[in-house]
């Protein structure tokens, strides 16, 4: 006899993964385009789908909570050092960025926030959820301004979400894990 979870259980998880494959369908199109603001948004979509699959799947033992804030917070500090150096050489005119396909990118870019927006984690991740979907939405801005002529308008968004990749990996690394490991040792 096979126990299905109930409904309840079964949407956010649900909602997660296709989080999780919005990140990815991002980043792909952020490197099939050629277009560092796909590529800078999926990282806030993936760390998005992380507090998703985090709040759907509780609880979790203290430890692999931990554990896995310390690894979400190591990818989120990596990818805003991605995001740091691919606007720094575009600063320092090492590389161009490009935004030659701006209305398939706003697409996308578009999608990606709406994702956000719609499948927020409960309570106290909401700030994250809002600030990742104004970013995207700044990406937005930002594509329309490069295809006016306004290229370092890319690095902006880059930078931009950048700082709030790495806040929040740096907020799941020392606080949050370090939190639940230590809950998990008290019991």
């Amino acid at each position: 006899m096979l126990i299905h979870p109930p409904a309840s259980i079964e949407a956010p998880v649900r909602r997660a993964r296709l989080l999780r494959w919005t990140a990815l369908g991002t980043f792909g199109a952020g490197l099939a385009l050629r277009d560092c603001v796909l590529i800078a948004a999926s990282a806030l979509v993936a760390l998005q789908a992380f507090h998703l699959h985090m709040d759907a799947n509780a609880p979790w033992q203290g430890w692999r909570a931990a554990l896995r804030c310390a690894l979400a917070g190591v990818g989120g500090l990596f990818a805003a050092g991605a995001l740091l150096a691919m606007a720094g050489s575009a600063w320092m005119g090492w590389w161009e960025p490009r935004s030659d396909h701006p209305l398939p990118a706003l697409l996308v870019l578009a999608l990606a926030a709406l994702a956000c927006w719609a499948w927020q984690p409960g309570g106290r991740d909401r700030r994250f959820s809002a600030g990742a979907a104004i970013t995207m939405l700044a990406g937005g801005v930002a594509l329309l301004s490069a295809s006016l002529g306004w290229p370092v308008a890319l690095c902006l968004f880059a930078f931009a979400a950048a700082v709030l990749a790495g806040g929040i990996g740096w907020t799941l690394l020392r606080s949050t894990a370090a939190a639940l490991a230590f809950a998990d040792e008290r019991r």
